[in-house]
């Protein structure tokens, strides 16, 4: 096989096996950690350690475990995220139906209507645009 590399006068050169090597020890690393087997596993150091986790049902135990509280974690995560957009939102909808009404009285101007709901910053120019409309 002939793969076209550079060398280290960035020059293009042709070898047999440069790259080649290198895709078949990083495919044997992708196999090792999608197998089951640890007798299978190419890298022994890699089999070795894991041996214990994909062997025995303590091993087996601790890897679920230690996959349970990632899932939580990382819905714990996104439920706080959501509350945050959720939040935002109906926080939003809120301020807009105050403005609205406020505006509708037209005792007072949208600033002072921005004063009195202490709207300030990028919120103050996002209103201020939706209320030029």
């Amino acid at each position: 096989m002939f793969i076209l590399c550079y060398n280290e006068n960035k020059e293009i050169d042709t070898h047999s096996n440069c790259v080649a090597e290198d895709m078949m020890l990083i495919g044997k690393l992708a196999h090792d950690f999608n197998c089951m087997n640890p007798e299978l596993i190419y890298f022994k150091p890699l089999a070795d350690g894991i041996r214990h986790f994909k062997e025995t049902e303590e091993g087996r135990g601790n890897m679920c475990e230690a996959f349970e509280k990632l899932a939580e974690k990382v819905a714990d995560e996104r439920a706080e995220q959501v509350t945050k957009q959720v939040t935002n939102r109906v926080t939003k909808q809120v301020t807009n139906k105050y403005l609205e009404a406020i505006m509708k009285s037209g005792k007072i101007s949208l600033e002072e209507a921005f004063d009195m709901l202490e709207i300030t910053g990028k919120d103050r120019a996002m209103y201020a645009i939706y209320f030029a409309k």
